[in-house]
């Protein structure tokens, strides 16, 4: 199965890895050693999409089925928080601060949720886009 998404630890010492097997990786940098293969066997590891928490200890994965986002913890490789209330996820980003997670899924209309991270209350909801939504990003705001 080819990858589909890679993406960098915050500090360069490890990569994980997703395709569109139903297989994410996590990498060791420093030996080129597979740290931790995430199957299906939970059946919510495919990644169209992951990225590492600011501090590195948690890693976050879309799936395309059931699971919208997993968070999971990379201590001991549970699973912290599952974000259900979005599916087929396309994209997600995660703010600057670490405390917001944005998904989008583009199945129907378009569809965008935004988490506290921490809570994994949801924020907000954009539903029904008139166009389907190929990218997205959070941007801070300075409060004067």
């Amino acid at each position: 199965m080819s990858v589909r998404t890679i993406e960098f630890s915050p500090n360069a010492t490890k990569l994980a890895s997703g395709n569109w097997g139903n297989i994410l990786k996590l990498w060791d940098l420093n030996t080129g050693s597979l740290i931790r293969r995430f199957s299906d066997e939970i059946n919510y590891a495919y990644s169209p999409d992951i990225k590492f928490s600011i501090d590195g200890t948690r890693l976050f994965s879309a799936s395309l089925s059931r699971i919208g986002i997993i968070m999971w913890n990379l201590q001991n490789f549970s699973i912290i928080r599952k974000y259900e209330d979005l599916f087929d996820v396309s994209y997600f980003v995660l703010s600057s601060d670490g405390t917001k997670l944005a998904g989008v899924s583009n199945r129907g209309s378009g569809w965008m949720v935004v988490w506290d991270i921490n809570s994994g209350n949801i924020i907000i909801n954009f539903i029904g886009s008139k166009y389907r939504i190929s990218s997205m990003d959070l941007v801070p705001m300075e409060l004067k």
